[in-house]
């Protein structure tokens, strides 16, 4: 059977009844939500035989219980448009057995749980340099295993300079009113254009 008391006690009850079985070796677990999170226990693991004689295990203790997933925290994202690469930090918070791994993707188009995800230890660094909307999918994991669930986010990034063109400039003199057409085009998928910006003769930047 294998065993269980609070931590620095004899007062062991069996774990589970699934665990205490009638053969010469066996492998077992149980269920540790019956138990209280951030309490200390001890485990044991007893074996009798035929004539009653019962033999004790070595003691593992100080063991702490964790059911409880982690909190994913995360530094350096935006999910505006701008114009540089974004520097991301991925990390959490666990009040139980702490901060293991950090998992992550991103790219465009991406869904959530993504296949294949980077995993390491957190804090996790990492660069989001593509340009366009990219979807970044996050969770982090605690060290007893228990994950958060997956997060998503979205990224924006347009370092491309948009293509400016104008029309309508008279290459003379001319005795009418011009109609100048500035326009604007950016990349597919990119930001988009937002305003014109012209000046004339020298005199003060306007926009449009």
């Amino acid at each position: 059977a294998i065993q269980v008391a609070p931590h620095g006690t004899t007062a062991y009850t069996d774990a589970d009844s699934s665990c205490r079985v009638t053969a010469a070796s066996v492998s077992c677990s149980f269920s540790s939500l019956a138990y209280s999170e951030g309490t200390r226990f001890d485990f044991r693991a007893t074996a009798t035989d035929a004539a009653g004689n019962v033999g004790v295990s070595s003691i593992r203790s100080d063991r702490m219980i964790d059911n409880t997933a982690p909190s994913e925290a995360i530094s350096g994202f935006s999910s505006v448009w701008r114009n540089t690469d974004l520097s991301v930090s991925l990390t959490g918070t666990d009040g139980g057995s702490g901060i293991n791994q950090a998992s992550y993707k991103f790219s465009a188009g991406l869904t959530c749980p993504p296949t294949a995800p980077t995993t390491t230890n957190a804090p996790a660094s990492f660069a989001i340099s593509t340009e366009g909307v990219i979807i970044l999918c996050s969770r982090v994991s605690d060290n007893v295993g228990n994950w958060s669930q997956w997060i998503e986010r979205t990224a924006r990034i347009d370092k491309t300079i948009p293509i400016t063109t104008i029309d309508g400039v008279p290459t003379d003199w001319t005795n009418q009113d011009p109609n100048i057409v500035i326009t604007g085009a950016d990349q597919p998928g990119l930001s988009g254009i937002d305003k014109s910006y012209w000046t004339v003769d020298g005199g003060s930047t306007q926009s449009g």
